[in-house]
């Protein structure tokens, strides 16, 4: 195929905090839960199409964390997919991830069986991103200026970005999270574990977990050199490519209906100042991890 098609969407809910229990008495009603968040991602175009991240909220919930989801999805989709379902989750990093990982190996869907294995393969030349319409999370301009730079550095040839409109729509992925948000009314879930095999094991084809532990701070690479964007809140259609003259250039669709792109080319919007000799100024730092949010902070917010 000469373009892939990526459903993300961000869950996060009382529902999805651990121990999630039916009955409630009084020697446990006083323990703390540990909240837990989900990124749901469905892939058409390749393999095995349905891949879950869960985080601990031991991070912000900012673009961070959705530009982290997006690259780790791309970097997969270029290997072979796992197609057996014995699922190997990631190695944990310390102490704390290996206790969130404890009873792994239970974790495992053998109800699917795909009619074949597909190999890996280069990504496609086109991306088209369908995303929540989240300002905080997605739509904001440290995700559209990080999407411009894939042409940068030869992923995509063009990005098409596309934010449902607020209250009317529902992406594939909404439904999924409809189907698992009903199954953990009538199921105990106590680990993490539990967590993942009820949405693996909820649909035909099992949605492949993988526990976020580390996160780079993208935004503070991106600010370099960066234009600042205004209105783009009202837009629920993006385009980014290279244009003529070699420079990074947006366009936008207020509604996804509309027929012509804006601006016309030669006002094309440019997300990157300009450097002495007239070339895109882009970043070139190396991004750092976020710190880890303190377990009293986290409780707090909870």
């Amino acid at each position: 195929m000469s373009s892939y098609a990526l459903l993300m969407t961000r869950w996060t809910m009382q529902k999805t905090m651990l121990p999630s229990l039916q009955v409630c008495n009084k020697m446990i009603s006083s323990l703390g839960q540990l909240p837990i968040t989900l990124m749901g991602m469905i892939v058409h175009g390749h393999g095995d199409e349905r891949y879950t991240q869960y985080s601990n909220e031991l991070w912000p919930n900012d673009p961070n964390f959705t530009i982290r989801s997006l690259l780790w999805l791309l970097r997969t989709l270029e290997v072979a997919p796992i197609s057996n379902r014995n699922y190997c989750l990631n190695t944990p990093r310390n102490s704390f991830f290996e206790r969130m990982l404890q009873g792994k190996s239970h974790c495992i869907c053998k109800s699917y069986t795909p009619n074949q294995i597909v190999g890996p393969k280069l990504l496609p030349i086109n991306l088209l991103l369908q995303m929540d319409n989240c300002v905080k999370d997605n739509k904001n301009w440290h995700l559209l200026v990080f999407l411009s730079l894939l042409m940068v550095r030869d992923v995509f040839e063009e990005v098409k970005l596309g934010f449902l409109i607020v209250g009317h729509t529902h992406e594939d992925i909404d439904g999924c999270f409809s189907y698992l948000s009903k199954t953990l009314k009538e199921e105990n879930n106590y680990i993490l574990v539990d967590l993942m095999k009820a949405f693996m094991i909820l649909h035909e084809k099992p949605f492949i977990p993988q526990l976020i532990q580390k996160i780079p701070d993208f935004k503070s690479c991106l600010k370099d050199g960066l234009e600042l964007l205004v209105r783009h809140i009202d837009m629920h259609l993006f385009r980014f490519f290279v244009d003529s003259s070699c420079w990074l250039v947006m366009q936008y669709k207020v509604s996804p209906i509309d027929i012509v792109w804006s601006p016309i080319h030669g006002l094309l919007i440019k997300l990157w100042k300009v450097n002495p000799d007239g070339s895109p100024k882009l970043s070139t730092r190396v991004p750092s991890f976020v710190l880890y949010c303190s377990i009293q902070a986290m409780m707090h917010q909870g």
